[in-house]
């Protein structure tokens, strides 16, 4: 929309000023500077809610509920991930115990995979 307006003014503008150089120059310092202010101005807004808001996030920092309510919220995510390992351990566990049983009740198969294991940890070596 402020490209369209611009462009619009410049039509309006350029048949009474003329089309010469300095006037295109002039043109383009005054776009460079209101491209300027206006990133200035972003800038200005923004640095300033960030300070305004600073405060107040260490008050509530400092706040023994806000510091409570923190520490609840990374228990309860350590939590979790406690028992998703603990879930994916018993899972494994499970697993190991059944291969275990198996190769009991089988000892030819048991002394092969033994061998193989032995075999690959001397080719690292």
């Amino acid at each position: 929309k402020v490209v369209i307006a611009g462009c619009i003014l410049l039509i309006f503008i350029a048949p009474k000023v003329g089309l010469n150089m300095h006037t295109w120059l002039v043109l383009l310092d005054w776009g460079m500077a209101v491209a300027n202010s206006y990133a200035i101005l972003w800038f200005i807004i923004l640095l300033s809610h960030t300070i305004a808001e600073l405060p107040k996030r260490l008050f509530f920092l400092r706040s023994a509920q806000m510091q409570l309510r923190e520490r609840y919220t990374l228990v309860g995510s350590a939590s979790k991930e406690m028992n998703d390992s603990m879930e994916e351990y018993e899972q494994q566990l499970r697993q190991v115990l059944t291969y275990g049983e198996e190769m009991r009740s089988d000892r030819s198969r048991l002394r092969t995979v033994h061998r193989h294991a032995l075999l690959q940890v001397l080719s690292v070596w």
